[in-house]
């Protein structure tokens, strides 16, 4: 429909919905594009960081449904990651894994379909050509998950994220001096992207370890 089109008030309502859907949509895409390219470029952890960051949905700041087009099916990750048993002894990475291979079996609808996909890294193809890369709501909501159950959730660590600093509960529970708060912050965004990082690397390993499982589903 051409601008020269409308010819009533419901048509340019019609217009203009479609317009802000798709400035969303275009936003949307921009950070996670912003996101992977941070992630690219951040360091690996090697050890837990002196903060004390855990790994438990007891840290979630918020719900998280994941909701993708078929085959990928409503799932409220939060209800299903209390379900998850694990060795809480299992360092950060090895949980990680461990959660995303439980998650990646309930998410698409037959299950089974979830091996049709992969998680690419640096946009290399892989090996299989035949693999899909797995959408990027999945992968980012699933993401963003991980990060809010190791306590780096909170929007006042996301990019770009503009607050005030001086009424943010969050930011003033950092310290008890405004050096303080502004130097434990910056650690926590510093180790958010670099966390980031490495969960991008669980989940592209849970998926790889979910494709290979011949046992899984029982019935293919």
């Amino acid at each position: 429909m051409d601008l020269e089109e409308v010819t009533s008030f419901e048509e340019f309502k019609i217009l203009q919905t479609e317009a802000t859907q798709l400035m969303a949509d275009i936003n949307v895409a921009k950070s996670f594009s912003l996101e992977r390219r941070l992630i690219l470029c951040a360091a690996d952890p090697v050890t837990l960081p002196p903060s004390g960051i855990t790994f438990s949905v007891s840290n979630c700041t918020k719900s998280w449904i994941l909701s993708a087009d078929r085959p990928f099916v409503n799932i409220d990750l939060v209800a299903a990651a209390i379900t998850w048993t694990t060795k809480q002894r299992e360092n950060i990475c090895v949980l990680s894994m461990s959660l995303y291979r439980f998650l990646l079996k309930m998410i698409t609808e037959p299950p089974v379909r979830v091996k049709e996909y992969a998680v690419r890294i640096n946009g290399r193809s892989g090996r299989d050509d035949n693999l899909k890369n797995l959408p990027g709501e999945v992968e980012n909501t699933l993401i963003n998950f991980g990060e809010d159950m190791l306590g780096l959730g909170r929007d006042e660590l996301q990019v770009g994220a503009v607050f005030d600093r001086t009424t943010s509960r969050f930011f003033l529970g950092l310290g008890k001096t405004d050096d303080e708060r502004t130097t434990m912050y910056e650690s926590l965004v510093t180790e958010r992207i670099t966390w980031r990082k490495q969960l991008l690397k669980a989940l592209q390993r849970a998926l790889s370890d979910v494709r290979a499982d011949k046992n899984w589903p029982d019935k293919m």
